[in-house]
């Protein structure tokens, strides 16, 4: 406990002073989001978080702090360290608890973006992606996936795959489907103040580790700084099939701030609540 209280206080003052010289130099970039959110229903919950970033060269360090503050006082603290090329990005991750303090993992990982290409230069025309991912676990526990993500796009119709790979059991632990189709695409009024409509009908199926698949309806309206977005699911497999989920969201953004008010339901939960987001500089 105590080792790991030291080194949250060693990393955030390493954070601190890379803040501080990084406010001196042009070529770092920093930025950062403050938020927090409180639901009130089905029972009253509050959490606040700090998300901060310094970019200089092809390094990135983030820090991500989270703080449940209702029911019970808790915390939790991110660090992040990566390096990223045109096409490949490797990294480290410590994973901290704040309140209590303790250690909880350190994991490596790289991202290579495999294929990233058009096909066809008339509309509309194919977009192809691949990336590949390796995430391996060092402590407390050693532990390795493989992520394979594919994806093709074309006009409005999109496809995409997704394969986790455990290379410790050499066993496919994850294999996902996707396909969706953006039907609206609309905008209502003169170019100020129009009126977006936007709508997307997709479905997903999952393989494995059990069969399950769901269709969902989203749908956004966007006038100005006001959005509202809705978004509908209903469960296929397994059975009994039916309605799964709604939930709807209100946002309004005021240049750097984020008020937002939400709510959702399933058959047997209804939840809803508030927050909001500041992002600087």
């Amino acid at each position: 406990m105590r080792h790991a209280y030291l080194l949250v206080v060693f990393l955030f003052a390493l954070f601190v002073v890379a803040l501080a010289v990084g406010a001196q130099e042009d070529s770092i970039s920093i930025s950062g989001t403050f938020g927090g959110e409180a639901t009130f229903l089905p029972a009253f919950e509050s959490t606040l978080w700090l998300d901060l970033s310094i970019t200089f060269a092809n390094l990135t360090l983030t820090s991500e702090t989270d703080f449940t503050i209702v029911p019970t006082l808790t915390g939790t603290q991110v660090f992040k360290l990566e390096y990223a090329w045109e096409w490949l990005t490797l990294g480290s991750e410590l994973d901290l608890g704040l309140v209590p303090p303790a250690f909880q993992s350190l994991s490596l990982y790289a991202e290579a973006s495999i294929i990233d290409t058009t096909l066809g230069e008339s509309e509309p025309s194919l977009d192809l992606v691949a990336d590949l991912g390796v995430v391996t676990e060092v402590l407390p526990t050693f532990s390795g996936v493989a992520t394979l993500d594919l994806e093709a796009e074309i006009g409005p119709l999109a496809a995409s795959s997704s394969t986790e790979f455990d290379f410790i059991s050499f066993l496919v632990q994850l294999q996902e489907f996707e396909a969706k189709l953006q039907f609206l695409n609309v905008a209502i009024g003169e170019e100020e103040g129009a009126l977006a409509i936007t709508g997307e009908l997709g479905t997903a199926l999952t393989v494995l580790p059990s069969l399950a698949s769901d269709i969902w309806l989203n749908v956004s309206l966007a006038l100005n700084d006001l959005t509202f977005t809705s978004e509908t699911t209903f469960g296929l497999v397994p059975s009994p099939s039916g309605f799964t989920s709604q939930s709807f969201k209100i946002e309004a953004v005021f240049n750097v701030l984020s008020l937002y008010v939400w709510t959702s339901f399933t058959p047997a939960l209804m939840e809803a609540g508030l927050g909001f987001t500041y992002a600087f500089p």
